[in-house]
């Protein structure tokens, strides 16, 4: 039951940073970057400041 219930939880996780990063879901944040892009400032949550400052450091 508890392996169910953390799988049920990462599962949502995952769900939850879908919604954030896709380009293939239009009101994603990322999606909304790539649409100003060149064009406007676009505000971003903390997560995704988090995951595209790593991305950067990393790369």
């Amino acid at each position: 039951k508890l392996a169910i219930t953390a799988i049920q939880e990462a599962f949502r996780e995952i769900c939850r940073l879908e919604k954030l990063m896709s380009i293939l879901i239009p009101d994603s944040e990322i999606s909304k970057i790539n649409q100003a892009a060149g064009k406007d400032h676009v505000p971003v949550s903390k997560v995704l400041l988090t995951v595209l400052q790593r991305s950067l450091f990393w790369s």
